[in-house]
């Protein structure tokens, strides 16, 4: 990871012009396919193609360098988990159609690479993004857009905030820096304030060091135990930790460092990979983590792996998505994990030589059959992947970054695409509606 920073992977010395242009690009190549779109019949419009990849409407505003500024607005009104006082009526969304309708927003406020960008567990509206620059924003993603924005920034680590976490219940949240430093925070909504009241950001304890944790690569929790972090060394080490008591529980030692990991959702198996191309499958079970299976699937680091449940002619699937550096994502399908049995199912080509690039799956699974993938890449755009489409499963292509886009996240429905870039911007998009 030092030698990532290094390199300048990470680094995104970003122009001051940077958004304007942008902003002129993007409105000057959407105006005018809305002037087509006016000259078709109504009906063709209203029904939009999810195999259209251009479908984005321009920014209602140009957007500064110096402020966080909306670029589109939207007649759709967000729910909200915290506030039972104000409950809009929300239109509900196609989730088999994949166009968007705008931007939301865009965040500017990072000079240096977004390291990651997730939602808060079952969270329509609550964002989180971190950066190399050592500090990670926490927003409220609204709507109308000009309500969203930033309700509190995290500062404190010396060193760069590579991977963090949100607890179960959202109230807490945890920060890993480069330097090995843990950091456990808590954050105060106040349920009874607007959405855009700032948030109560409070350093709850740190430690690291006396763990003798090495360098971090990245973190997850365990779904159903938020005391239960585990942490990636880049000395090939996987340590247990609970946070209640800043305590190592176990740790196992591996030949290559683990560069990505993720439980399934009922918390019994860790899929982990790692920087020879290498995919493991682990059993945690009573504080013990044992080897279930490993196969290597590249000949070069594993980025990014996404582990989901889904819906296939009403069976119940599990696949993991993996991204790596030979410019290649692929989707497996678990057979047994009780023996870590898995097989191929599909490789689609995608743009990743040297930066982190992340993909995640879709995550809502009612009332829907089959499975799709968002992704970023080093092309600057961000893609949309039907499971299913063997020939041409790309169904999106959203852009409107200027820098390759590290790491993409859903809200809870679907209805807010968040994604970040290494110049440190990140982009709120509308899904439609």
């Amino acid at each position: 990871m030092e030698d990532l920073i290094k390199n300048n992977i990470y680094k995104g010395d970003r122009r001051d012009e940077y958004l304007q242009k942008r902003y002129q690009i993007l409105d000057l190549k959407y105006k005018k396919s809305n002037n087509n779109n006016r000259s078709n019949n109504n009906n063709t419009s209203n029904n939009t193609s999810p195999n259209n990849i251009n479908n984005i409407n321009p920014p209602s505003q140009p957007p500064t360098t110096t402020t966080t500024t909306t670029t589109t607005t939207t007649t759709a009104t967000s729910n909200n988990n915290n506030n039972n006082n104000n409950k809009p009526t929300q239109q509900l969304i196609n989730l088999n159609d994949f166009s968007f309708k705008g931007m939301n927003h865009i965040f500017d406020q990072h000079k240096r690479s977004i390291t990651r960008i997730k939602f808060g567990n079952n969270s329509k509206d609550l964002l989180g993004f971190s950066s190399i620059d050592g500090t990670l924003s926490i927003c409220r993603v609204l709507s109308p857009p000009s309500q969203t924005q930033v309700i509190g920034t995290l500062k404190g680590h010396q060193s760069s905030i590579i991977d963090f976490e949100w607890s179960h219940n959202n109230q807490d949240l945890i920060t890993v820096s480069i330097d090995g430093t843990i950091k456990l925070w808590s954050i105060i909504l106040d349920p009874s304030q607007p959405l855009t009241t700032p948030a109560n950001i409070q350093q709850i304890k740190t430690f690291g060091k006396e763990l003798s944790i090495g360098v971090i690569l990245c973190i997850c929790l365990h779904p159903l135990n938020s005391n239960l972090l585990f942490v990636s060394e880049d000395k090939g080490i996987l340590k247990v930790i609970d946070t209640s008591s800043a305590k190592v529980i176990t740790k196992i030692k591996t030949v290559a460092p683990f560069t990505c990991m993720q439980f399934e959702a009922k918390g019994g198996y860790l899929f982990l990979g790692d920087e020879k191309g290498t995919v493991f499958i682990f059993k945690y079970d009573r504080d013990t983590l044992s080897l279930v299976n490993k196969q290597q699937v590249s000949s070069k680091p594993i980025t990014s792996i996404n582990v989901h449940y889904w819906v296939q002619n009403q069976k119940q699937i599990l696949s993991f998505v993996v991204n790596s550096k030979d410019s290649l994502m692929r989707i497996f399908m678990v057979k047994s994990l009780s023996t870590g049995v898995f097989v191929l199912f599909r490789e689609i080509p995608i743009s990743i030589k040297n930066s982190l690039i992340k993909s995640i799956f879709s995550p809502v699974n009612k009332n829907r059959e089959g499975s799709f993938i968002v992704s970023g890449s080093e092309d600057s755009s961000i893609y949309i992947y039907d499971v299913n489409k063997k020939e041409k499963p790309i169904i999106n292509q959203l852009m409107g970054h200027a820098s390759p886009v590290i790491d993409v996240a859903w809200n809870s429905d679907e209805s807010y695409l968040a994604t970040g870039d290494f110049s440190g911007i990140v982009i709120i998009w509308n899904r439609k509606r």
